[in-house]
């Protein structure tokens, strides 16, 4: 009989499943859990249910992601290699600016009754737990986390967090283009963005979101005999359900939606601490690493911002900022509020690990793009930050001359010595 690929690197012990959670009473294949498995999966084979660890924004993540019209691609990229025989699966997510290949064995940590003690539901649902897992470190540092850093792992995308409230009635027929365009979605419920003195939702159908619960939106219209306008909501703990858009909408305060492009980014690029001059507010903001786009004809710009750091109590808010520049300059000195094309995160509020923003590029305009971090001296070394950008037309991209001097006298920038950011 043939030896199963055991992991030296994620072992089937107790360091793995990491602090503050139960003791796997044994480990088993998923060829024995889920004898009819198949790897690659499909998007019907994915399905989810939520074990011991608090890691819905992943599963929910990756149910939403089986449920998109962009399923079948998102999947063959998520699978690469599977060997079952060997009993090894690779899992490729994509870690700060490119894809990382995850090896893993197929031995999958269980209770006393042999059930699985996280992600439950199927094969493939638990490989990329444990994938995102041995990634982290340990099934504990799955958990807590956000939906909108699952999407992007799990897709090489962006995603943006959207708010109910500010679009209202409007928010359904978003809704229903994002599923057409086969973008993966998300909705959680955040009591604390309510208003103060806002009230409790209030629903004809009795639905109740749990409060910092992540859950799958696996279709937007017709369903449950609500009209035709409706959420499937998918639980990542094995429970699907029709609602009316009237108490989705009473019920959740952010929808997390994903955009995954066709193509790989124009430009990766990691920004070191020594080329961030600090927020827009600082007197060195120009001294920040700037990047000048220009494309020969009217396209469509897609730029994010993310930090190295995952750990959400340690990341900082995070500006991006598109600057039109005039007059053949080749760096934007001051951010006048008419000159902004576009801009994405901000000082105040959430810190996130990316932000991003997308604007239409007039033909021939160049654009200065511009990243900051609120506190760069509390910034981890090296590449602290990675900038992304997709254009759907030919464009070019440079990184802009750094600045002769890193001082403001007057307003004015002048003199010698400055920082850079490397590309790749």
């Amino acid at each position: 009989m043939a030896v199963l690929f055991v992991d030296p690197a994620f072992p089937p012990v107790s360091s793995s499943l990491g602090p503050g959670l139960p003791e796997a009473s044994c480990w088993l294949r998923c060829a024995e859990l889920w004898p009819r498995a198949a790897l690659p999966p499909s998007p019907g084979d994915i399905v989810v249910e939520q074990g011991q660890v608090g890691d819905c924004w992943l599963l929910a993540s990756l149910s939403a992601l089986a449920a998109s019209a962009s399923a079948p691609r998102l999947l063959a990229r998520l699978f690469p290699m599977a060997d079952a025989v060997a009993g090894s699966v690779t899992v490729s997510l994509y870690a700060h600016g490119a894809w990382t290949d995850v090896t893993v064995d197929t031995l999958v940590p269980c209770d006393a009754e042999c059930q699985p003690l996280f992600a439950r539901g199927s094969a493939a649902a638990a490989l990329v737990e444990k994938a995102y897992a041995k990634l982290r470190g340990s099934y504990a540092a799955l958990d807590e986390g956000r939906a909108s850093e699952a999407c992007v792992d799990l897709t090489g995308g962006v995603a943006e967090r959207v708010s109910v409230e500010e679009h209202g009635a409007a928010l359904y027929a978003r809704m229903m283009r994002w599923q057409h365009a086969g973008r993966p979605m998300t909705a959680t419920r955040l009591p604390h963005l309510r208003p103060a003195g806002a009230a409790a939702p209030s629903v004809g159908d009795d639905y109740r979101a749990e409060p910092h619960h992540a859950y799958a939106v696996a279709a937007v219209g017709g369903g449950g005999g609500h009209g035709g306008h409706a959420v499937l909501l998918r639980d990542p703990r094995g429970r699907d359900e029709w609602v009316a858009f009237a108490t989705f909408a009473a019920s959740f305060e952010v929808v997390t939606v994903c955009t995954v492009f066709d193509g790989p980014p124009l430009l990766v690029a990691d920004v070191g601490v020594d080329a961030l001059g600090g927020p827009l507010a600082a007197p060195r903001w120009a001294c920040n690493a700037q990047w000048v786009l220009r494309a020969p004809r009217r396209a469509t710009v897609t730029v994010a911002l993310a930090q190295r750091e995952r750990a959400a109590a340690r990341q900082q808010p995070l500006t991006l900022i598109v600057v039109r520049l005039d007059g053949g300059a080749t760096r934007a000195w001051r951010c006048d509020a008419p000159a902004i094309e576009a801009r994405a995160g901000g000082e105040l509020g959430v810190a996130q690990r990316e932000v991003h923003a997308s604007f239409v590029a007039a033909a021939g305009q160049a654009y200065a793009v511009v990243p900051s971090l609120r506190s760069p001296a509390g910034a981890a070394g090296g590449g602290a930050l990675l900038l992304r950008v997709w254009c759907d037309a030919p464009a070019c991209v440079v990184e802009a001359t750094p600045p002769l001097r890193r001082f403001a006298v007057d307003g004015v920038w002048g003199g010698d010595g400055g920082g850079g950011a490397g590309g790749r």
